[in-house]
């Protein structure tokens, strides 16, 4: 099941990630719009939320919905802090800072202002 959200942004936007396994895309899309993809069997339990220009992405009822294959189009220079458990994260184009929170799984990263990477296992 794949859920799409759309938020139209003024400002800077943030964008807050938290997921259980799975993975993270983040990509540099169209200034002004963040556009949120969920692929899991159980998408539709995720709350997908905006709050001034901050997007967050949470899995609904706490650590136990399901993997998910997360993939968020956000405008250039975007903060973004993604934490997980056995998550692999992505992060494409120019973003601002990045905050990087997982026990295990990989990071790549093109463009940052400024990387802080918490990780136990998997390549950065």
């Amino acid at each position: 099941m794949t859920r799409r959200e759309t938020f139209e942004v003024t400002g800077e936007a943030r964008l807050d990630i938290e997921t259980r396994s799975g993975s993270v895309d983040v990509r540099v899309g169209a200034a002004g719009r963040v556009s949120v993809e969920i692929d899991s069997s159980a998408a539709d339990e995720w709350d997908v939320s905006r709050f001034g220009e901050a997007v967050t992405v949470r899995p609904g009822g706490g650590w136990r919905s399901r993997s998910a294959r997360i993939i968020v189009a956000v405008p250039p220079g975007t903060d973004v802090d993604v934490r997980g458990a056995s998550t692999t994260v992505t992060l494409l184009g120019s973003l601002g800072s990045a905050r990087v929170r997982t026990a295990s799984g990989d990071l790549r990263c093109d463009t940052v202002t400024e990387l802080e990477a918490n990780w136990a296992s998997g390549d950065v």
